[in-house]
């Protein structure tokens, strides 16, 4: 089930929001809960479109190890990622790429559409008044704030983004 997507639909009172819920997460798809007198057919056509979505499988991020302090997400916890979904990776530079002043990245990523392999290569250059000012830090860390922020809308995508990042324990759960 390596490139399978749960989607999980709850009905009625008697079916635990929790699990839904978590279960969908778990399997990287989408749930919706539904009131025992409520209309379902908009939301589960809602999850059929989601589930007809294409994929973009075995995402890999290629990089000069010696100048990436870290970087979040972990490209190898990426199963798949949805195409009209955006992908964001925060990463982290040391001192080393303050000398050098230029990197690549290399992003390379199966469309299940074409069933065939892409590659697209990004270029990282600064300049010294952004060394000088830290403007690449502070940008950096204001923009994964903001990611963090909008992501933890409940505490279950608190907890997770904190397994993903496998800094659970670090968390204190009430």
């Amino acid at each position: 089930m390596k490139n399978a997507t749960i989607y999980t639909i709850g009905i009625g009172t008697g079916c635990s929001d929790e699990f839904i819920e978590h279960v969908a997460r778990l399997g990287n798809g989408q749930f919706e809960l539904i009131s025992d007198n409520e209309e379902m057919n908009v939301k589960i056509i809602s999850l059929l479109k989601a589930s007809l979505t294409p994929m973009l499988r075995d995402v890999a991020l290629s990089y000069d190890q010696n100048i990436v302090e870290f970087l979040v997400p972990d490209p190898e916890t990426l199963q798949f990622v949805k195409i009209n979904e955006p992908l964001n990776f925060f990463v982290f530079l040391n001192k080393k790429f303050q000398n050098d002043k230029e990197t690549t990245f290399v992003l390379s990523y199966e469309n299940s559409n074409e069933n065939r392999t892409i590659q697209e290569t990004l270029v990282c250059k600064i300049n010294d008044s952004m060394v000088t000012n830290n403007l690449i830090h502070k940008f950096g860390f204001y923009k994964l704030l903001t990611h963090l922020i909008k992501s933890m809308k409940k505490k279950t995508n608190l907890i997770c983004l904190a397994s993903k990042l496998k800094i659970s324990n670090k968390i204190k759960r009430n």
